[in-house]
């Protein structure tokens, strides 16, 4: 089913390409190892590198494409990381298909030095950065945002292999981005 609602959304992208917006970001890094006996002295590296395409069809509707290059791997694997769907209502916003997980924005957005490390939240693998699922998020006033997400549990590099299902919820209470 992932695999049809993916190929439908190419085609769709395809066919209303020119209003799109295309995107990407590309980490990379130097290491130097001073052992002695080491293979690799000197090395250029990929850490992360993201392509995506983003179309709005209406107001309240739009969909989303990223790809996540694993950079552990020799020769690379290309995933997709979102492909998803948003719709804007008056009840709150709604995301169907692969998409990022709620339990690292406040993290991420907070540290905001990707290009120095990762943040903890993907670091020490608290959970997959993205997943298939369904999500719903809104806020509660100006202060109380919140998001629930049913998701494979998988994560987006593996497909499902179980009926279990992950329950993800965030609940925020003032500003999102702690820096100010």
């Amino acid at each position: 089913m992932g695999k049809i609602i993916v190929t439908l959304l190419m085609v769709i992208s395809l066919l209303y390409s020119s209003d799109g917006k295309i995107g990407g970001k590309v980490y990379f890094n130097y290491t130097y190892n001073s052992a002695v006996d080491a293979d690799l002295v000197h090395s250029f590296g990929l850490t992360r590198v993201y392509f995506s395409y983003e179309k709005g069809l209406a107001d309240n509707l739009k969909y989303r494409f990223q790809t996540d290059i694993d950079h552990g791997a020799t020769p690379f694997n290309v995933y997709l990381k979102n492909a998803k769907v948003e719709l804007k209502t008056r009840l709150g916003k709604f995301i169907f298909g692969l998409q990022g997980m709620n339990v690292f924005n406040v993290q991420e957005t907070t540290w905001g030095r990707r290009f120095i490390e990762e943040s903890a939240m993907d670091k020490y693998k608290f959970a997959s950065s993205a997943d298939m699922g369904l999500g719903f998020a809104n806020k509660l006033g100006d202060n109380v945002h919140f998001s629930v997400l049913l998701t494979n549990g998988t994560g987006y590099k593996h497909s499902e292999n179980d009926d279990n299902k992950k329950l993800s919820t965030q609940v925020v209470m003032g500003q999102k981005k702690l820096t100010g």
